[in-house]
């Protein structure tokens, strides 16, 4: 029998003044039986950071980073095999401080023996 699972998730979060809005999008798509399938999916999120210039004037934020993560990988029982790449990017806003640009990424190739994440 074969099938195909979508899932996905979106996470909100009320923030105060001067704090940062996480938002963040994950999802991954199986193809396989119940003990033995190949999965792909991956991660965005952003983080918004809320500024206020004026007390009369409603709160804005802007992004400032942006951070992604894609996999690819076979499971069967407890036994992982699979490939990374996570990366960080700014995101650069008009109002934006032009010191925070930085950004960097890795790959990487694994087997994990254990549970599920």
């Amino acid at each position: 029998m074969t099938w195909l699972l979508f899932v996905g998730a979106l996470e909100l979060a009320w923030f105060p003044m001067g704090g940062d809005l996480g938002v963040t999008m994950e999802g991954e798509a199986r193809i396989g039986g119940p003990l033995i399938y190949a999965f792909v999916g991956g991660q965005m999120s952003v983080l918004v950071t809320a500024y206020r210039s004026d007390l009369t004037l409603p709160v804005n934020g802007w992004p400032t980073t942006l951070r992604c993560l894609a996999r690819i990988g076979l499971r069967a029982g407890v036994l992982e095999i699979g490939a990374e790449h996570s990366c960080t990017h700014p995101v650069v806003p008009i109002l934006s401080d032009p010191a925070i640009l930085w950004e960097g990424g890795y790959e990487r190739i694994y087997i994990r023996v254990g549970g599920r994440r």
